[in-house]
C-alpha cells in the first residue's frame, strides 16, 4: 500500500498524519471530560478502548467523524469490537502511546503499531466510499476499494 492510495485502482486515500492527531485530540479531550468524575472514570475507560466500534456512531468516533476519516478492518474475521481492543487497549500501559505515536509519524503509509496488530487502516470517509450492505464471507457491512476490493466494515 502506498502512502496515498490503498490501490492503484481506487481514489480512496489514507487519512493524513495531521487528520489522525486531530482525531485522537479531540477523543482525548471527550475522554477527559468523563474523567474528571468517579463515576465518569469506567465510561472514559470504555470510550477509549471502543471507540471505533460503536454502532450508535456509525462506527467512528467522535474525533473521526469530526475529521471525516474512518478506520476499516483488513481482516473480514475480526469484528470492529475485537478490533477496537486490538488497536487501543495497549495504549492504557502509560508511555507506550508515545511508541505508537512515533511509529505513525515514521510510517510512510500513515499507519500505527495498533493498525498493524488489529490490521486496520484509515481513510478518509469521502464520497469514493461505496458502502455495500451484503454478506460476502460471513461480513455483513462491506467497503468497497476500486472495482474488486472490498473491506469488512462490521460483522
Amino acid at each position: 500500500m502506498s502512502s496515498k492510495n490503498l490501490t492503484t485502482e481506487s481514489n480512496i486515500s489514507m487519512a493524513s498524519k495531521l487528520s489522525r492527531f486531530l482525531a485522537a485530540s479531540i477523543d482525548g479531550f471527550i475522554i477527559s471530560l468523563f474523567a474528571i468524575t468517579t463515576i465518569g472514570i469506567p465510561i472514559a475507560l470504555l470510550y477509549h478502548i471502543f471507540r471505533d466500534s460503536l454502532p450508535f456512531l456509525k462506527f467512528q468516533s467522535i474525533g473521526k467523524k469530526a475529521m471525516g476519516i474512518r478506520l476499516i478492518s483488513l481482516n473480514n474475521n475480526n469484528t470492529l469490537s475485537k478490533v477496537s481492543i486490538i488497536r487501543q487497549f495497549y495504549t492504557l500501559v502509560p508511555l507506550f502511546w508515545l511508541a505508537d505515536g512515533c511509529v505513525l509519524l515514521l510510517s510512510s503509509n500513515n499507519r500505527r503499531l495498533g493498525d498493524y496488530w488489529a490490521e486496520t487502516i484509515v481513510i478518509n470517509d469521502g464520497k469514493n466510499v461505496e458502502w455495500k450492505d451484503c454478506t460476502i464471507d460471513g461480513c455483513e457491512n462491506k467497503v468497497k476499494l476500486g472495482e474488486s476490493d472490498a473491506y469488512c466494515l462490521e460483522h
